[in-house]
C-alpha cells in the first residue's frame, strides 16, 4: 500500500504544478479503452504524449482536449467543439513535429487556417 500512496502523493505534486495535465489526464482516465475510429487508437496520458513526442507536444491555447489518442508514432489532440470532434494530429518527422488539423464538417475554413497558424503549422 506504500506504493499507491507515493504515487498519489506524485499524481498531487503534479496536478498543482500543471492544472491542465491534471485536467487532461482526469478527461483520458475517463474515455473509453478503444476509439470508435479505429481499434488501433490508445487513450494516452498527457505525461505519455509528451514522452512521445519528446516534449514537443502541440496544444491549442484556449481550448481544453477530451481526450489523447496514440497509433503508432502520431499523437492525437481531441478537442470537443460545437460541430464535432476536432482533432489536432501530430508526429515527429525527424525530430520536428508535424501538425495536422482535422475539422468537422460545418468548421469554418477560416479557423482551421487561424489554428494553424497557432500551432506553427
Amino acid at each position: 500500500m506504500a506504493g499507491a500512496s507515493g504515487v498519489a502523493a506524485r499524481d498531487a505534486a503534479r496536478s498543482s504544478a500543471n492544472p491542465l495535465a491534471e485536467r487532461v489526464g482526469a478527461l483520458a482516465r475517463q474515455a473509453p479503452a478503444t476509439s470508435k475510429v479505429s481499434a488501433t487508437l490508445d487513450t494516452i496520458t498527457f505525461c505519455d504524449a509528451m514522452r512521445q513526442m519528446n516534449g514537443r507536444l502541440r496544444l491549442i491555447d484556449g481550448m481544453v482536449p477530451t481526450r489523447l489518442e496514440s497509433r503508432g508514432a502520431e499523437v492525437r489532440v481531441v478537442y470537443r467543439v460545437v460541430e464535432g470532434g476536432l482533432i489536432l494530429s501530430q508526429q515527429l518527422v525527424d525530430g520536428a513535429p508535424v501538425v495536422r488539423i482535422v475539422a468537422p464538417a460545418g468548421f469554418s475554413a477560416d479557423s482551421v487556417v487561424k489554428l494553424r497558424k497557432q500551432v506553427g503549422n
